[in-house]
């Protein structure tokens, strides 16, 4: 994407890999001790919200220096995203840690093989502004589906209070 939205050469196209995930290392390595602060719930808002932005920001940069800053927090930003959504589904699913874990890495890995396919026909077919919009929607929908996650889960605790007292 880089090399449609700048005159970047190969090398410094190249290390826009080593920025995201070594962003994304530093992410996963730092997520436990943010957790114990605000909490896995506060920290996954936090982290579709954050990732959201920094992918709108990346679409909109018009400059190189932009681009790479958007693509660290973008990676700092997921590098949380995995690893917190793992926790809350293996607490809501107690007992089927195993599965889900398995389940979770599967699917974690159909889409990380996806993406970038459905990225590469859109970047062939289409001017690159359509696949970065298509990312920022695609943002977009995981924070709504995170707030709708929280919302549904919250109403259905609060119901069960209210008829078990």
């Amino acid at each position: 994407m880089l090399r449609k939205t700048t005159n970047l050469g190969e090398s410094a196209l190249a290390k826009s890999f080593t920025v995201f995930w070594g962003a994304m290392t530093i992410g996963r390595l730092s997520m436990a001790v943010i957790i114990d602060k605000i909490g896995y719930r506060n920290l996954l808002i936090i982290c579709c919200i954050g990732q959201f932005g920094s992918i709108t920001r990346f679409t909109l940069s018009t400059s190189a220096t932009m681009s790479f800053i958007s693509i660290f927090f973008a990676g700092l930003l997921m590098g949380g995203i995995f690893s917190i959504g793992l926790l809350l589904v293996n607490e809501e699913a107690q007992g089927l840690e195993e599965n889900t874990t398995s389940i979770l890495v599967a699917l974690g890995g159909l889409g990380g093989s996806f993406l970038p396919k459905v990225a590469g026909v859109f970047i062939d077919r289409f001017p690159i502004a359509v696949t970065l919009w298509g990312l920022v929607v695609c943002s977009l929908v995981l924070v709504i589906l995170m707030n709708m996650i929280f919302y549904f889960k919250k109403r259905a605790k609060n119901h069960s209070l209210v008829h078990s007292s």
